[in-house]
Protein backbone atom coordinates (compact mmCIF):
# COMPACT_ATOMS: atom_id res chain seq x y z
CA UNK A 1 0.00 0.00 0.00
CA UNK A 2 2.79 2.41 0.79
CA UNK A 3 4.35 1.95 -2.64
CA UNK A 4 1.12 2.35 -4.60
CA UNK A 5 -0.68 4.89 -2.39
CA UNK A 6 -3.91 3.08 -3.10
CA UNK A 7 -5.76 0.05 -1.76
CA UNK A 8 -7.05 -0.67 -5.26
CA UNK A 9 -3.61 -0.60 -6.88
CA UNK A 10 -2.12 -2.63 -4.04
CA UNK A 11 -4.90 -5.17 -4.48
CA UNK A 12 -4.18 -5.46 -8.18
CA UNK A 13 -0.50 -6.11 -7.49
CA UNK A 14 -1.31 -8.61 -4.73
CA UNK A 15 -4.13 -10.27 -6.69
CA UNK A 16 -6.56 -9.32 -3.93
CA UNK A 17 -9.71 -7.23 -3.92
CA UNK A 18 -9.62 -3.68 -2.60
CA UNK A 19 -11.82 -4.55 0.41
CA UNK A 20 -9.51 -7.44 1.33
CA UNK A 21 -6.46 -5.16 1.27
CA UNK A 22 -8.32 -2.56 3.32
CA UNK A 23 -9.35 -5.14 5.92
CA UNK A 24 -5.80 -6.45 6.14
CA UNK A 25 -4.53 -2.93 6.79
CA UNK A 26 -7.17 -2.37 9.46
CA UNK A 27 -6.47 -5.74 11.07
CA UNK A 28 -2.78 -5.09 11.58
CA UNK A 29 -3.25 -1.75 13.36
CA UNK A 30 -4.46 -3.24 16.69
CA UNK A 31 -1.61 -5.75 16.60
CA UNK A 32 0.88 -2.90 16.19
CA UNK A 33 -0.97 -0.72 18.68
CA UNK A 34 -0.90 2.27 16.36
CA UNK A 35 -2.58 3.83 13.35
CA UNK A 36 -0.49 3.28 10.25
CA UNK A 37 -2.53 5.00 7.56
CA UNK A 38 -5.01 7.74 6.81
CA UNK A 39 -7.27 7.81 3.78
CA UNK A 40 -7.36 11.13 1.95
CA UNK A 41 -9.30 11.99 -1.16
CA UNK A 42 -6.03 12.20 -3.09
CA UNK A 43 -4.82 8.80 -1.89
CA UNK A 44 -3.49 6.84 1.02
CA UNK A 45 -1.19 8.61 3.46
CA UNK A 46 0.89 6.79 6.03
CA UNK A 47 1.14 8.42 9.42
CA UNK A 48 4.40 9.47 11.03
CA UNK A 49 3.75 6.87 13.72
CA UNK A 50 4.80 4.12 11.34
CA UNK A 51 8.19 5.65 10.56
CA UNK A 52 10.93 3.98 12.59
Amino acid sequence: MSETGSFTKAGEELHMTQPAVSRAGEAIEPELGRVIKTNRKNGLVFTLENVY
